[in-house]
């Protein structure tokens, strides 16, 4: 007779989990190199979706993130996070200017006007996210060897990032003539775009009143 065994032990073997090889091999190289401290300048939409990418990074450590109001969304999100905030402006930089390295500035073009004098003078690098045209134009897809080095680089806008590489992929080609249109809701967008599309709607409809109204007014009999 077969013999069985009087009792049996069963212990489970817990299945690892798989780990990213890209992100494991992020965060190796990560460890060899220190953190590179930066500020944000901005506390809308742009600047809270950055904060959130940058706290991610394996690169990247956010000393400060500036606005204008303590108690917009922006600064409350950042305040849950932990992040060290000001409702200084630019002044939060000058007043610590060993604070970080880079700057990244999602305030507006107007502001980042005034505020590279006053980074350059303190030796900093910008991250210009408005359309300023202030330092090297960035996409990175077509030009990012030529920005490096650079201290003020300007990203030049959403819609840029997204349709110039397409444009770009499409030079060598025979295309002969190209068109790109890219759309996003307003709510995302950032205060200066969204007053842009207003002022352009609000000419738009006017256009159309006076063209309606000139149309009635050719129809009147004489």
């Amino acid at each position: 007779m077969r013999a069985t065994p009087a009792c049996a032990i069963v212990v489970p073997v817990r299945r690892q989990a798989r780990e990213n090889p890209g992100a494991s091999a992020r965060n190796r190289m990560a460890n060899r190199f220190k953190k590179l401290d930066v500020a944000i300048l901005g506390s809308g939409n742009i600047g809270t979706d950055l904060l959130i990418k940058v706290l991610r990074s394996p690169y990247l450590n956010c000393r400060l993130f500036i606005g204008r109001r303590l108690g917009s969304p922006g600064m409350a999100k950042a305040m849950s996070l932990g992040v060290r905030v000001s409702d200084q402006g630019v002044n939060a930089i000058l007043r610590e200017p060993n604070i970080c390295d880079l700057v990244f500035d999602a305030t507006s073009a107007e502001d980042h006007k005034r505020h590279w004098p006053a980074l350059d003078a303190l030796d900093k690098i910008a991250v210009d996210l408005t359309p300023a045209k202030v330092g090297q134009m960035c996409v990175p897809a077509v030009n990012l060897d030529a920005c490096m080095g650079c201290r003020n680089v300007n990203m030049v806008s959403c819609g840029g990032q997204v349709s110039i590489p397409l444009v770009y992929l499409l030079g060598n080609s025979t295309v002969r003539w190209r068109m790109s249109r890219s759309c996003r809701p307003s709510r995302h967008a950032a205060r200066g775009p969204r007053r842009v599309s207003i002022w352009m709607n609000t000419c738009r409809r006017r256009k159309r009143a006076c063209w309606r109204s000139r149309v009635r007014n050719a129809q009147r009999p004489s």
